[in-house]
């Protein structure tokens, strides 16, 4: 294993620690799982690209991952509210 992909690691499993109590870090899991689902988009379209499959079975499993992602910014995008919330009353219960 390259010292770069160490760090990406490192810091992939920084960010998942850290993105349930900190919104910047919940942003920053939003992403990875974004370009997570990119490449898997981008990884099924070269293989359609190639030309001995059917299309029928690419498209199917393109639209499974097309769901896959949406469902996972969805997700992301409300864990993030919920963060943001929670800062949001923490701060104001520590106001009164």
């Amino acid at each position: 294993m390259t010292e770069t992909h160490e760090n990406d690691e490192q810091i992939y499993e920084t960010i998942c620690e850290r993105a349930s109590g900190d919104g910047q870090y919940a942003i920053a899991w939003a992403l990875l799982k974004v370009a997570e689902g990119q490449e898997q988009i981008a990884n099924t379209l070269r293989w359609m690209a190639t030309g001995d499959v059917s299309i029928p079975g690419v498209l199917e499993k393109l639209s499974m991952q097309l769901e896959e992602v949406g469902q996972q910014i969805g997700g992301a995008l409300g864990e993030i509210a919920e963060a943001q919330r929670e800062r949001t009353e923490r701060a104001e219960n520590a106001g009164r």
